[in-house]
């Protein structure tokens, strides 16, 4: 979609850059806008993996300070210990998305297939359950209609 939106933005911005008299920073903004579209619909998992990448970026900058925002806080305190062990895990997760971003990319798939899987079988037990509902309320309408 935020390729499609790319696109979208940057084809009017490229005939209003070819238009205006001033071109050069209209036609600057459409040509990127369009490339970028174009790199999101035609090599998505490049984009997934460059996602994945600064979200590494992120995870290991994150990481890395909460393990000296924990070396930095007092000896007695109770969650020293606890901001260690988190800020080395999300440092770890972060630089394995930085070295192995694909891998990445199969582990997101997965939950995504895992959460399609789940949310099929509660819709199907749901179903089940207003069928049976369905029934029990039919079984009903004919003591009302009766009294």
């Amino acid at each position: 979609m935020i390729g499609l939106y790319c696109l979208a933005d940057g084809l009017p911005g490229l005939v209003g850059a070819l238009r205006a008299s001033d071109r050069g920073t209209y036609l600057l903004q459409a040509v990127v806008s369009l490339a970028i579209g174009g790199v999101l619909l035609f090599l998505p998992s490049a984009s997934a993996r460059t996602l994945l990448m600064v979200f590494g970026g992120w995870a290991l900058f994150t990481g890395g300070s909460h393990i000296l925002a924990a070396r930095r806080a007092n000896v007695e305190d109770t969650d020293r210990g606890h901001t260690t062990t988190m800020g080395g895990a999300v440092a770890v997760i972060g630089l394995v998305l930085l070295i192995w971003p694909g891998t990445g990319v199969v582990a997101i798939s997965w939950i995504i297939a895992l959460a399609a899987l789940l949310l099929a079988a509660l819709l199907i037990f749901l179903a089940l359950r207003l069928k049976r509902l369905k029934k029990r309320v039919d079984k009903l309408a004919p003591l009302r209609s009766a009294e």
